[in-house]
Parts: structure tokens; sequence; C-alpha cells
């Protein structure tokens, strides 16, 4: 103990920071000996335990530190001695001089970043740690958008939902000409691994759950195409679901460098060196979050962002930035669903049409003739598809504020407003007949004439809830009803009937129970309710809702 005291007098005069000389060494060595490390081994056996046991519980502070005390405890009680190294190799090493240093954890990397309120100093460091299990997939976003496009730019409305959860992806890779092969396995490549790293952490899609037979699915090629294939009904949300979680994760942490910038000295730098934001149709991965975690952030947190005092965050935060998250831009997500052959329809349906401009039937001969000049579905869906931009443009002329269009509008020509108000010279070709007769005041009569050209069943999408026979009473009644009508009354009311059950009835809001007539006679037609409508009153009240589809049959079959 005296020795100890003794030795204190030139550890408080002298600097040992650098040890320039060997008798300064000696020195050094000698108070160590008597100041700590005699007084310390050679006291009673059991000081020395209460000091190890001391000297342990400062590497083991918490929990979350795990046992780095016995960590400690191993490495002190090693028993080498230094002399049995050679003198050489003594020299380099100078291994007595060395303290013990803990090993660098990630996980203790995070803790310490969270007790120094990590999040307010450091956002873009904090918020990379805690998403990281979900950042690894974002390097595959462009591959997973290519993958959906390609499907859409093949199989969009040429597809019925059937085969599509009859085919696997497997099949759909060989299909593909060879020529086109490495694209398409590339980008499903991309949408596999980004499936399969991100997959778990997707539990909903918008407010809707992803319903739990789907969330185990490992993707590969053997799942079927359906998976793959974007809508907002069954399997088609997981697609939507995970481009939605992928463009989310990549926005938020593109934001944080955001916050952290504005915090520096840098903000004027980045504004200029960085595009704010990036159309996901446009999305390559010079745009995507990438980097190595093991191999590379790891390493050099360890090596350059240790000290004896802790972590140098703002060097982590900083090589992080530099090199990885710099230019990344938000991604603005546009994307398109997949319509399916045989459920082609407008979001909401035509009501939003009808109320714009009053929709007039086009002659039974004229629809005869479009049908025979198109010729075939492929046609068919293609003008289709042109047509459903027009009355999505349609709809959405004058917003909210405009609920009618001026009686002029109803009678341009089709031909005439895709040319000059939508500006599309270079269209599908509409034929001849549509380009002379089909005004905007048509597009319904046409909508449905095109629709039975492409569609196997029209009545493919309605729910199952209306789709029950007709009681024998019932289709008596309806049979006799149909008998007294004339042929333009029997044409108005066939147009009717489809038109509300395909829009309407593919949800399960109107009760089975309740009367056909009694909501059908709400319909229009010429601004004047079914109801209104002399020939109409005859039609049987009985006839339930459950059996809709079975009444529009048995229509269209007497007709």
């Amino acid at each position: 103990g005296g020795g100890g005291g003794g030795g204190g007098g030139p550890a408080a005069t002298k600097s040992y920071t650098v040890l320039s000389s060997t008798s300064l060494r000696n020195e050094f060595e000698n108070v160590m000996d008597l100041a700590h490390v005699s007084r310390i081994l050679n006291g009673q056996p059991q000081e020395l335990s209460a000091t190890l046991d001391v000297a342990t519980a400062r590497f083991t502070k918490s929990e979350e530190d795990g046992d780095e005390g016995g960590v400690f405890q191993a490495e002190l009680q090693e028993c080498f001695d230094p002399t049995a190294r050679l003198a050489t190799e003594r020299a380099e090493s100078a291994l007595a001089l060395w303290r013990y240093r803990r090993p660098f954890s990630l996980a203790h990397f995070q803790n310490a970043l969270k007790k120094m309120s990590g999040e307010t100093l450091f956002p873009a460091l904090t918020h990379f740690l805690d998403h990281e299990p979900k950042l690894g997939a974002l390097q595959h976003l462009p591959n997973v958008l290519m993958w959906i496009r390609l499907l859409l730019r093949r199989y969009n409305r040429h597809l019925d939902r059937e085969k599509a959860r009859a085919t696997t992806i497997k099949q759909i890779l060989l299909e593909v000409p060879a020529t086109d092969q490495p694209v398409w396995e590339a980008a499903f490549g991309g949408f596999e691994a980004a499936w399969n790293d991100a997959w778990q952490h997707v539990k909903m899609f918008q407010c809707r759950e992803i319903p739990e037979m789907f969330r185990d699915l490992t993707m590969s090629v053997d799942c079927t195409v359906s998976f793959c294939l974007p809508c907002e009904q069954d399997e088609g949300i997981c697609s939507l679901a995970l481009v939605q979680h992928l463009a989310t994760e990549h926005n938020a942490m593109v934001f944080s460098v955001d916050e952290r910038m504005l915090m520096s000295s840098r903000q004027e730098h980045h504004a200029q060196t960085r595009s704010r934001l990036v159309s996901s149709r446009h999305l390559t991965a010079a745009h995507t979050v990438r980097y190595d975690l093991e191999d590379e952030l790891i390493p050099f947190f360890e090596k350059q962002c240790m000290t004896q005092s802790g972590y140098d965050f703002g060097k982590a935060e900083a090589r992080l930035i530099d090199h990885h998250l710099l230019r990344i831009p938000a991604i603005d997500l546009e994307m398109r669903v997949f319509t399916y052959s045989h459920e082609q329809h407008l979001r909401g349906g035509l009501a939003p049409l009808k109320a714009k401009i009053v929709q007039e039937a086009l002659p039974p001969e004229m629809q005869e003739a479009i049908t025979r000049e198109l010729g075939s579905p492929t046609r068919a869906s293609a003008i289709l598809e042109m047509l459903e931009t027009v009355v999505s443009f349609i709809t959405a002329t004058g917003g909210s504020f405009v609920a009618t269009l001026d009686t002029s509008v109803r009678d341009l020509s089709l031909a005439v407003y895709i040319r000059t108000v939508l500006l599309m010279d270079e269209g599908v070709e509409l034929g001849r007949v549509i380009t002379t007769n089909v005004q905007l005041k048509h597009l319904e009569s046409l909508w449905n004439v095109l629709t039975d050209m492409c569609v196997i069943d029209p009545m493919a999408g309605v729910s199952p809830k209306y789709k029950q026979e007709l009681s024998p009473d019932d289709a008596a009644a309806l049979n006799a009803y149909i008998g007294k009508l004339a042929e333009t009354e029997k044409n108005d009311l066939v147009g009717v009937m489809k038109s509300y059950i395909t829009q309407q009835l593919v949800e399960e809001t109107t009760a089975a129970s309740a009367s056909f007539a009694g909501t059908l006679g709400y319909n229009e037609i010429d601004d004047n309710y079914l109801f209104d409508l002399a020939w109409f009153t005859g039609f049987p009240e009985a006839i339930p809702m459950s059996a809709a589809v079975a009444a529009f049959d048995l229509v269209v079959a007497r007709s």
C-alpha cells in the first residue's frame, strides 16, 4: 500500500502518454505495478474477488449489454506469461500495455445511440438502424416494378382470373420469346428476392389486413401468377401491398436524410445535388437504397467509430449518408392495376358518366355492325381500354362543381373528342362504324357492346349472393310479364338490368331478400325512373335480389 502511495508522486508530475524511451517505459511500469497491479493482485483473495465483481459490473450495466462483463472477466483471468514470447514479438506487440476493448456489437452500438437521444441528434443513422431489416429489399424495387409492367403489357385484359390462378410463373416464363427471356427472368428474380425479404414485414394494404392465408407465402417460380397481378381483390392485393411497403420504406429513409441535412450546414449543397422526386415509372437502380451491412458498414463502424469513451455517431452517420443515401430521391408511386379479361369495369361504374352526360342506346343494327367490323376480342379490348380513358376524363371534367355538362357535348363525335380534346392522334383504330356514328351520348352502349365481345361471362364478377335460381312461380310470373313487352321495351329492360347487376352487385351490400323490382326501379332511362314508366309496373315484385342474375338470363332469352 505504501509503495503504491510513493509511486503516485511521479504519476502526478509526469506524462506517460508517449513512452519515448526505455527509462520512461520502465518508470511507467513501476508506477503501474506499485500503484495498481500489485495493490490489487497481491491483496487478500476476498478483496480480489470483490474488485473483480465491481469491474465486471461496469461492463454489464443493463440487459441490453449482454454478458460483456463475463467476457471482460475471462479476458482478465487469462493465464499467459508475456516473457514466454520472443523478445522481438513482445517488442512489436507490447501486449502488456493494451487494455481490454469491448468486441464490437451492432446491437450495443444501436442501444448506445438510443440512450443519447440519437433520434434527435442523428435522425438518419437512427432511422437506418431501426429499419435496417426492412431496407435490404429496397434495392430490388426497380425489378419489382419492371416485372409488374411486363405482366400488364402482355396479359392485361387477356387473362381471366381462373386461368391466372392455374398458371405458374414458370409457365409464364416459358411462354416468353427466347429473345426476351433474360429481361423477364431478371425482373422476376428481383421480384422474388424483394418478396422473400420484405413480405414478412407487410401486414396491411391501406386499411385492410393481409389475409392470414397469404402471410406465409414464399415466392418462387412454382407460385401462381395471380399473386403478381396487382388488383384490389383477393390475392391481387399482395403485389400492391408489397410495392406500397417498399415505396413507403424508401421514402421514409429519404425523409430522415432530409431532416439531417436541414439540421446541418450542408442543406444548400444537398438541395443542389439530388433530385427531389422521381416517378416509379422511371425508377432505376441508381435511385434506390443500396449498401453492404456485413462487409462494409459494420467494419467501418468497428474500426473508425469506436472511441475510448464510446462511439463516434457523427462519423458513422456522415459515412452512411455520403456513400449510400445523399443522392437518393423520393419516389412518386404511379401504378396501373391489372384488369382480368372477364372483369372489365370502370372504378365506380358508369354512373358518374351518366351524371355528366345523359346516355342514349345505340340502335341494335348499329351494335351488330360494330361487332361485325371489329371481329375479334383483341381489337375490342384495345378500344375498351381507350374508352376507359375517355370516360375517366369526362367524369373528371369540371370536378364536383359541374354536375352535368352542356347538352351540346352529348352530340360530339367520340373520334373527334379523342383527337381534339385528349390529343391522342396516334391511338387505337376505332373502325369506320364507330368513327362515323358513335357520339359521347352512346358511350355506355358502346361500352356494353365491347364488353360483350371481350368477356367470357359478363356476370362473372357478380357476387354469388345474387346468383340463386328463380322459383317456379317467379319464373312463370316473369315469363308472363316479358310476353306483354314490345321489342324496344325488352331491349331497354335488358340494358338497365345488365348495367345495374354488373356494376352494383359486385359487392354484397344489398339484402338478398329485398325485392329486385323495388331496387331496379330507381334506375333511369332518358331521365325517367323505371318506376315512372307504364311498361315496368308489371315487373314481378316477388322476385328477390338473390335471383337477379337468373331473372336477367330469362329476360335475355326471351328478347
